[in-house]
């Protein structure tokens, strides 16, 4: 019963490090891709009401 036991929990193990693996690359990528774009120059068009021009 210990070898199933130990293979449990090796299961658990690689699962929970593969998950924070996960966590962060993603996290990583969507601090980058947040940074990016903030710090791009051009000021993107805001639109307040976006059926402006269907009323004119």
């Amino acid at each position: 019963m210990n070898l199933n036991d130990d293979d449990e929990h090796l299961i658990e193990t690689l699962f929970r490090n593969g998950t924070i693996t996960v966590v962060g690359v993603v996290l990583s990528f969507s601090l980058g891709f947040l940074t990016q774009w903030a710090s791009n120059p051009c000021q993107a068009k805001r639109r307040i009401d976006p059926l402006a021009e269907l009323k004119n």
